[in-house]
């Protein structure tokens, strides 16, 4: 990194005289040139402002004498506003509306420097904004940039309605300005209402062609889906550009927009385009990250840099922001913190540089020094994004007092910050405070209801079981085109497939990949309603797998998509392949806990103990605070007689988080199974305790009390569990057992009645199997993976009595011929496992997991685990297997 070893960072006196300071005080205006007489002046008010007026003479004015005595008025007025504009971009606020002040006292009609004395004023004063547009206002009432600089201004600050009424009036008073009419239309987009947001600039385009305005309409275009019309759009935009600034600009809006719908060679053509047109810092940024995007590390290194080249200005925040996160991106770690630290010397009061550097720091898994960052960060200035990254980084470290006080003080500073909202009320949620969690969401949605309050709140609602809320509040975020709607449109399909609905999935996840067709998160939920729709067989699978086969080639760190093409493949019979591409998603997602789990489950499916103990080891090492992962290992020790070591396992998951609903349940009938009813009982309550809305939990401890012929309190479980859940087909299924054994048809009727309404919606909808659209869900907000194997735990258990039958024999047996013992006489015991309905136990809303069918365990050689951890290490996203020339399953480009 010679280019940033050759900076040399800047002094403190150097410092000094960039901020005017001077060692020698003088009581009168040095002679000379009026140059150095007007620098003397600049610091006589540099120390007025600052308070230090008992330095300057008691009869002093600083505006007195000035290098324009004997002007006019407005020459003096341009004098002082040209120095306001200086002093702003120094930062040197208070002097800067000292200045403007002036300038409206000479001229009160002034309508720029009122515009920019509301713009100095946000940035020491920000309540006094609107005090000082109404005084602009009110000294000019007719000027309709003073009116549009007010209701961008309101439109900011989340008062949409004042800020319509305020372009209303603009509008007024000069019909056809496209300036207006281009904020009004973003304004109106914003709010949802593209058709009003449309119209508004047609309207302006017809009365007044302006290239901003094109742009604006192709913009609202795009994320409506229509790409045609989009290039048209710009098109126009660029035959009405003026100047090489606007034909920049155009050109440059136009790329991104490709490289959105995944037209990367058209894109980095008009980026090419927008830089010829005119050389500027923004075009070199977003050419440099589609470089990256393009796997062309670089290219895109060699361009971000070029920023860093000796010119008269130094690169913005955002500039040094996006060059570290390339350098992380490329593997330079300890380059991107030396552009940081760089930066910081530069703007010492900027908070977003440590913001960035504790990302970093955080992605390294560095999370104590990503704290000392974020608070860094809040120290500078506090700031709701710094409060958030804080409090997500303390909530991984299990300290959820920390992480809510953070994020309650996120919302004491900006009473808007939509994403404080969003991670506040999930995490009241997955605290299990829902009464809290719906009263964060409603206060969000009155202040600032974005597309992340709008999905957090639907997410709450889906996990009270409220789904038609749920839905109203998707499509009520879908029309809000402005912002990225994508996780929405995921977190909807996702809703219709769970639902049954997969005709209706598949077209909701068709609409959204018109919008986004290089999201991989939409990719995966299309091909799973692709694989829920169709049925089995050949193009079923070169299908779905062409879906799998776009995901990871769009982002091959998207460990979700590379979790569900590799359990796709399993459940096709593809059980190498699976465990090939489970191993390259951890290539590139290694602290990814789902990923590891599902391997260490496929593992312990096939009968490898040892390799699955092993994988499930090195995916705790990453992943110390994941539960999910805890309580898979726990089942895989069951499996192999480790009794004692699944409890320790399940209670550690515990002790990380006490509201784990399918952990109380996995460790409750661990104990049950194991003649420690009372334990188990105890369990059994504290886990309705803490995880009151988990229905699992109501239908295991009903079995358990119906094993011991306490029926009338089985019942009352049931009917607890269908409160809190009625379509929880387990749960009705063991219920309506209950009711036959007892011999109450009464109540077998009216849960036959009850079954049937539920599913009568879902026969006219073919699914892929009867579990595959119930086994799979993605948590939007934080896609995590995981699955919670209850019914792999009672297997396991029911597996583990079955073999103590038969100790004296398996003690003189092999550990190769224990794995080989048949599990096929496990449904001949009334209290041995649950049935195959019940496969969806884990079930979780928040949460994408995967059950495994059972299959023939096999002899494979379980110490080749030295050999696989060399082959993750290595494993390449070219190294996965042939197939014919026309599956759609090729060795994918070494270019990603």
């Amino acid at each position: 990194m010679a280019f940033l070893a050759s900076q040399p960072l800047p002094s403190s006196r150097a410092k000094e005289r960039r901020c005017g300071r001077v060692l020698v005080m003088r009581a009168n205006p040095p002679k000379g040139s009026k140059s150095r007489r007007r620098q003397w002046h600049e610091r006589q008010l540099d120390r007025q402002i600052e308070g230090r007026e008992s330095e300057i003479p008691s009869d002093y004015d600083v505006f007195k004498d000035s290098p324009l005595d004997g002007s006019d008025d407005k020459a003096r007025q341009k004098f002082y506003y040209v120095q306001a504009l200086k002093e702003e971009k120094k930062e040197n606020f208070r002097r800067s509306i000292a200045l403007l002040e002036k300038c409206v006292e000479i001229d009160i009609t002034d309508t720029f420097s009122w515009m920019a004395l509301a713009r100095v004023t946000k940035e020491v004063e920000p309540l006094s904004v609107p005090e000082v547009f109404k005084r602009g206002l009110d000294a000019c009432p007719f000027s309709v940039h003073l009116h549009h600089a007010y209701g961008v201004y309101l439109d900011r600050i989340g008062k949409s309605d004042d800020a319509r009424s305020t372009f209303e009036k603009a509008y007024s008073i000069e019909p056809g300005n496209c300036y207006v009419c281009q904020a009004w239309g973003l304004l109106e987009q914003r709010a949802g209402n593209a058709a009003r947001a449309r119209e508004l600039f047609q309207k302006a385009i017809a009365d007044n062609p302006n290239t901003d305005v094109c742009v604006a309409l192709a913009k609202l275009e795009s994320e409506e889906g229509d790409l045609e019309q989009s290039r048209q759009k710009f098109e126009l935009a660029l035959s009405l550009a003026t100047n090489p600034t606007k034909e920049s600009d155009a050109c440059r809006a136009w790329g991104q927009v490709e490289e959105k719908f995944g037209n990367l060679e058209r894109a980095e053509k008009l980026l090419v385009r927008s830089f010829r047109a005119r050389p500027n810092e923004e075009t070199i940024v977003v050419l440099a990250k589609l470089k990256m995007r393009n796997g062309n590390a670089p290219g895109s290194l060699r361009m971000i840099r070029s920023i860093e080249r000796p010119r008269k200005q130094w690169p913005s925040v955002a500039a040094m922001n996006v060059w570290a996160s390339l350098e992380a991106k490329a593997g330079n770690f300890e380059d991107a913190l030396r552009v940081i630290r760089l930066a910081i010397h530069r703007y010492a009061n900027d908070s977003g540089l440590y913001l960035t550097w504790g990302t970093l720091e955080d992605k390294q898994g560095n999370i104590e020094s990503a704290i000392e960052q974020y608070k860094k960060s809040i120290a500078v200035k506090p700031n709701g994004p710094a409060f958030v990254a804080l409090a997500v980084a303390e909530e991984k470290r299990g300290n959820y007092e920390y992480a809510r006080e953070a994020l309650e003080k996120s919302l004491e500073e900006n009473p808007q910050h939509d994403s404080a909202y969003n991670a506040l009320g999930l995490l009241e949620m997955a605290r299990g405070n829902i009464d809290r969690s719906r009263e964060v969401f409603e206060k969000g949605l009155a202040e600032c209801p974005t597309s992340s309050v709008l999905h957090g709140a639907a997410l709450l609602d889906l996990h009270v079981g409220e789904k038609e809320a749920a839905r109203e509040k998707l499509e009520r975020g879908l029309r809000l085109t402005r912002e990225d709607t994508s996780w929405l449109w995921h977190t909807l399909g996702m809703l219709e497939l769970r639902a049954g609905q997969a005709k209706k999935a598949k077209k909701l996840f068709q609409e959204a990949i018109k919008r986004y067709p290089q999201s991989s998160v939409l990719l995966v939920g299309y091909a799973l309603s692709v694989a829920a729709t169709l049925p089995k067989g050949p193009d079923q699978d070169k299908e779905v797998r062409a879906l799998f086969r776009s995901a990871v080639e769009v982002d091959k760190y998207h460990p979700q998509a590379w979790q569900c093409w590799g359990v796709f493949e399993y459940r096709q019979g593809e059980v190498e392949l699976a465990t090939k591409l489970f191993k390259a998603g951890l290539r590139f997602a290694q602290r990814h806990a789902a990923l590891w789990q599902a391997w260490g489950v496929l593992e312990t499916e096939k009968g490898n103990i040892f390799s699955a103990r092993s994988i499930f080891e090195r995916g705790n090492s990453f992943c110390p605070k994941d539960v999910h992962l805890l309580q898979a290992w726990a089942c895989m020790e069951v499996r192999a007689r480790n009794i004692q070591r699944a409890r320790e396992l399940l209670r550690s998951a515990l002790a990380i988080d006490d509201t784990s609903g399918p952990c109380y349940n996995a460790l409750a009938l661990l104990e049950a199974r194991h003649g420690e009813i009372d334990v188990a009982r105890q369990i059994f309550l504290r886990g309705i305790t803490m995880a009151p809305k988990h229905p699992p939990l109501y239908r295991t401890y009903a079995e358990v009390e119906v094993r011991q012929r306490n029926y009338s309190r089985a019942r009352e479980l049931f009917e607890k569990g269908l409160e809190i859940d009625p379509t929880y087909a387990p749960l009705l299924h063991k219920y309506a057992e209950l009711e036959g054994l007892l011999g109450n048809l009464e109540g077998l009727n009216n849960l036959q009645r009850k079954m049937s309404a539920m599913f009568e919606a879902q026969q006219s909808d073919p699914v892929l199997d009867e579990n595959f659209s119930q086994a799979i869900y993605m948590r939007m907000e934080e896609p995590s993976g995981d699955y919670e194997p209850e019914t792999f735990m009672e297997t396991s258990i029911a597996i583990e009595e079955e073999r103590a039958a038969a100790e004296e024999e398996l003690k003189r047996t092999t550990v190769e011929q224990f794995r080989k013992d048949p599990s096929s006489r496990l449904q001949e015991e009334d209290d041995s496992d649950v049935d195959d309905e019940a496969l969806d136990d884990g079930y979780d809303e928040d949460e994408y997991y995967y059950v495994y069918e059972d299959d023939d365990d096999d002899d494979d050689d379980d110490t080749d685990w030295e050999e696989s951890d060399v082959e993750l290490e290595e494993m390449t996203l070219e190294n996965l297997p042939q197939f014919a020339d026309d599956d759609p399953v090729k060795p994918l480009e070494e270019n990603l």
